[in-house]
């Protein structure tokens, strides 16, 4: 009778597919990424970035449109306070001796409102902010691009709330973003 590990050895041979193998630390399959599969992921992560980036991109320029019509609106607000002190956009300060003798100049803009996004902290600079035309009961305000490719061009805004742009864009696409 043969011994009972020449049978078992025997079995998997058959189950294998093979000769029996000597007893020892079973052999492992060592097997890595071929070039194909490699160059097929590089084309799926190109594919991916190509159509995810012009969509970042778009999605910064709207929200730094939108950070350019706020800082406008701020403009707006802080012009219309120096309003209702002295009835007049470039006279100010009611408490001087007299009242409303001092004379408020386009430069005179707060330096946290002369930027997009407003403010010291505000992130990387995307419109510069002018009031561009002052007169006692009306002004003009302009946000310009620091990026000349920008579709909406300059944002402006009038003292009776009147919106333009100067880009291809348009009022409607521009505004509304």
């Amino acid at each position: 009778m043969p011994h009972p590990s020449c049978a078992i050895r025997a079995t998997r041979a058959a189950l294998v597919g093979g000769t029996a193998r000597p007893p020892g630390p079973a052999r492992s399959r060592q097997r890595g990424l071929t070039l194909v599969e490699i160059m097929v992921s590089v084309v799926i992560v190109g594919i991916l970035t190509a159509v995810a980036i012009p969509g970042y991109q778009d999605y910064i320029r709207r929200a730094a449109r939108s950070d350019a019509q706020l800082t406008l609106q701020q403009v707006s607000s802080w012009l219309e306070r120096r309003y209702a002190e002295c009835n007049s956009y470039i006279r100010i300060n009611a408490a001087s001796n007299p009242p409303c003798t001092e004379v408020l100049a386009a430069s005179d803009l707060p330096a946290e409102l002369k930027r997009s996004p407003s403010g010291s902290g505000g992130g990387t600079k995307r419109y510069d902010v002018t009031i561009s035309s002052l007169a006692a009961q009306s002004y003009t305000l302009q946000a310009v691009p620091v990026d000349s490719n920008d579709k909406c061009g300059t944002f402006e805004l009038t003292s009776v709330g009147v919106r333009s742009v100067t880009g291809p864009l348009g009022n409607d696409n521009c505004w509304r973003r």
